[in-house]
This record gives structure tokens, sequence and C-alpha cells, in this order.
């Protein structure tokens, strides 16, 4: 049996060929969340007193996001080919953005909101940490918003 050993710069093969073919993935993550002035929070259901409100739309909570890019090898699945169900089609569009880990990216990815790929708005469904012999990516599951 042969023993696999792996390059001592495999972080940098892989950060040089996701630069090489990545392209931007921007993230838009919170900031900050104040409660709303106008109609406050239910202190019983933690929900807005007013579900009609103008200012907070309903939510209770006024968010502050950031918008962060970074570059990321991105592979579309099935995403732009239509998907069947009883009475029509919709468009569902499946992602994987792989990027680079580091534990600030990680922090980032807590508070991120919905990611933006090709210009198409999408939420994280998983994260799957990559590396060998240790950590150097993280994948990212996509699923279109809207």
């Amino acid at each position: 049996m042969e023993l696999i050993t792996f390059p001592s710069n495999t972080v940098e093969i892989i950060d040089g060929i996701r630069n090489a073919i990545g392209r931007p993935v921007i993230f838009q993550v919170t900031v900050s969340g104040t409660v709303c002035s106008t109609c406050g929070i239910n202190p019983v259901t933690g929900t807005a007193l007013d579900p009609f409100c103008p200012t907070c739309s309903g939510y209770g909570y006024l968010y502050t996001y950031d918008f962060i890019t970074i570059s990321g090898h991105i592979t579309w699945g099935y995403a732009d080919l239509p998907k069947w169900i009883t009475g029509g089609e919709y468009f569902k569009g499946d992602c994987v953005v792989q990027i680079k880990f580091s534990d600030e990216i990680l922090s980032m990815l807590e508070k991120t909101k919905y990611v933006f790929v090709d210009e198409k708005k999408m939420r994280i469904e998983r994260k799957t940490l990559r590396g060998v012999p240790k950590l150097n990516r993280i994948l990212l599951d996509l699923m279109q918003e809207d």
C-alpha cells in the first residue's frame, strides 16, 4: 500500500487555482440590528407589535448590512434547467461555491443573510469544511431565493 503525500504548499496551489478560475461572490452580511422604534417588539412572542409597520415591514427589527466580495469557484448543478412539478415548472438555482477557509470567513458566514452568485440571490443551505492535511477551503451549498 502506497503512502499518499501531499505537497507542502497545498494551500497556495488551491488558492492559485481559485484565483485563476474564480469569480466574484457577494455576501450580504448583517452588521447590526436594532428594535424598530415605530412598532417595537412583543415581549412574549418576540415578534413585531405591528405586522404592517411601514418602517420595519412587520419584522420588528431594523438591520444594517454590509456587502463583502470574495473570489470563489462556482459550480452550477442543474440550476438552469427547468424542474417540473404538478401545475407547471419552477426555476431552482442550486450551486456550490468554494471559497478560502479562515476563521474570519467562518465568522462572516454565520452573519450572512444572502449570497449573490452570477446576479442570482441565494441562501446558504450547508457549509462543508475541506482540506488535507489541514482545512483550507469551504464549500457552500446554495439554493436560489427568488
